[in-house]
């Protein structure tokens, strides 16, 4: 198996559908994406929820491909999150924490073989 593959292996992409009106296409997060989301919660936010808030907005930035069919930029999508009404940015995280569970029950599944 090549390095990409290897780098690729248990990768995970869905799209979900909020409503009728959004669609996003999200992935797994890399090692790099996941360090990127993480840091980019602001240190001097000390409020709990706000964290939570921060966090889950730069996860889904960096795990969004597409947005109703249309490839989107890590910018776009970062001004698209903090933009959102904040039950619907829940509403996606909740779909890419399923996502990940899903990453985790194929993992699982390889270490098996």
């Amino acid at each position: 198996m090549d390095i990409k593959s290897l780098a690729q292996l248990g990768r995970i992409e869905k799209e979900v559908e909020i409503n009728k009106e959004l669609h996003v296409r999200l992935h797994t997060l890399s090692v790099t994406e996941q360090q990127i989301a993480l840091s980019s919660v602001p240190e001097a936010v000390e409020n709990v929820t706000a964290r939570f808030t921060y966090l889950q907005a730069s996860i889904l930035t960096q795990a969004t491909d597409a947005v109703n069919g249309e490839s989107i930029t890590k910018e776009q999508a970062k001004e698209l999150y903090d933009n959102m009404q904040y039950n619907i940015l829940s509403d996606l995280f909740t779909a890419y924490s399923e996502v990940a569970g899903e990453q985790s029950k194929i993992m699982e599944e390889l270490k098996k073989k």
